[in-house]
């Protein structure tokens, strides 16, 4: 016997499956507990239900509400803050703005100060771009922004042998915020997608 518990957007969340060894007639009742994460949106599930004995096979499905602390659509209000310390000038200063595709932006995004210009790297990257800041004790950079954040099911996948990407390797470079070249990061990286078959079951 097999359950299967079914996103909003169609993704499977968890699998449970249960067998038994009869020897007559005999009449059993399952019981799955799927251990969920409080981070999945609020929606209808899918439980889907397969059974299989002497050849022959039911289905059968049923959906339930779960409220979660998320939904399909949320409402976001952005606000972060830089504080640069000390004394004298700050030849060129830039603040990451927000520029996720996955939110559509109401109000904003506003840089306080008023940045001398705003700029966007090859990535894709945009910058509040600040040059001859002077600081004396403290300043501070704020960048405030609101939008609608829509959740989205992408259902692709890809074996582990297949190569990267293109572009992605430019982010996995050795850096100082990025030690991929560190012994004992490769080391757990590889223990952490020991028997993964894909990307998606190594994510």
């Amino acid at each position: 016997m097999e359950a299967r518990l079914i996103h909003p957007l169609g993704a499977t969340v968890a699998v449970g499956r249960s067998e038994v060894q009869l020897s007559g007639a005999a009449e059993w009742a399952f019981t799955f507990i799927f251990r969920t994460s409080h981070q999945l949106p609020s929606g209808y599930y899918r439980v889907e239900v397969t059974a299989e004995a002497c050849g022959e096979r039911a289905e059968g499905w049923t959906v339930l509400y779960c409220s979660g602390t998320v939904s399909r659509e949320n409402y976001i209000e952005l606000e972060y803050e830089l504080v640069v310390r000390g004394s004298g000038e700050v030849e060129e200063l830039r603040v990451a703005m927000p520029n996720d595709p996955t939110l559509e932006l109401k109000v904003g995004p506003l840089a306080v100060p008023t940045p001398r210009r705003v700029v966007a790297d090859r990535f894709g990257n945009v910058y509040a771009a600040y040059e001859g800041l002077k600081v004396d004790g403290e300043l501070r950079v704020s960048i405030h922004a609101a939008a609608v954040q829509r959740l989205t099911y992408v259902n692709v996948d890809a074996p582990l042998s297949a190569p990267l990407p293109r572009g992605l390797a430019e982010f996995l470079r050795p850096s100082p915020y990025i030690e991929s070249d560190n012994p004992s990061i490769s080391s757990l990286a590889r223990e952490l997608v020991r028997g993964a078959r894909t990307y998606r079951e190594a994510l």
